[in-house]
């Protein structure tokens, strides 16, 4: 992979990171003929990866939420075709640990994500000391300056962390009464909302805190209802 010719045709931004419909509809995924379906499926595993690696590694959640919203800006402007998503997913973890000031070793990624995409599999373990070890190494710090070139070293998280938003959001709901903070359902399962979102492109759509506005009002609109039954 090499930086010079990294970024082809980038779809113009709206607003910074929020995307036109036309541009996410003709993605670098999609126009290298990849279907809508398999590009939603490449998203989610490749987020779904960097979340369940990034708890075997015990790195913090905010930076877990920075990584996923580094790949899901990087594949609205690269290909799954040309990236790996394997790969890229190492990366993002390793680059959003560094910048949210929870450093982790490079191998302690590299064999969490290994773990992760061989479960109950012979060879689940990568040994640190082998060549196939020392290749995946290289790749996933080319892979790390690739995606800076791509997000154009735009690395503060503090604006986009929808956990961060959404805890904020939360506090005060309580504070005006509109949600009791003993009701523990709904603030889990608003988390959860939450964390299903960044499986998808939705942070291209629309920004952080509207999501998560949303994300509250439409959740507390569903448990009002079936608190009526």
């Amino acid at each position: 992979m090499s930086a010079q010719n990294t970024v082809a045709a980038q779809p113009a931004p709206i607003s910074k990171w929020i995307l036109s419909a036309q541009a996410l509809v003709n993605s670098p995924s999609r126009q290298d003929g990849m279907s809508l379906e398999e590009e939603r499926e490449q998203l989610r595993k490749a987020t779904g990866q960097i979340y369940r690696a990034g708890q075997e590694s015990k790195i913090p959640k905010e930076s877990i939420v920075t990584a996923m919203i580094f790949l899901i800006r990087f594949y609205g402007l690269q290909s799954f075709r040309k990236y790996n998503r394997f790969i890229i997913a190492q990366a993002c973890l390793f680059l959003a640990a560094k910048v949210e000031e929870t450093p982790t070793k490079l191998y302690k990624v590299i064999t969490a994500c290994h773990s992760v995409r061989n479960a109950g599999q012979a060879g689940e373990r990568i040994d640190i000391n082998s060549e196939e070890y020392t290749k995946e190494k290289n790749a996933v710090l080319e892979a790390e300056r690739i995606i800076l070139y791509t997000i154009n070293y735009e690395l503060d998280s503090t604006p986009i962390n929808p956990t961060l938003i959404f805890k904020n959001i939360l506090s005060k709901l309580i504070e005006t009464r509109i949600i009791d903070e003993n009701n523990k359902s709904f603030m889990n399962n608003g988390v959860n909302i939450m964390w299903a979102s960044l499986r998808t492109n939705l942070p291209l759509q629309f920004e952080p805190k509207k999501n998560c506005l949303c994300l509250c009002f439409s959740y507390h609109y569903i448990f009002k209802a079936h608190a009526k039954r």
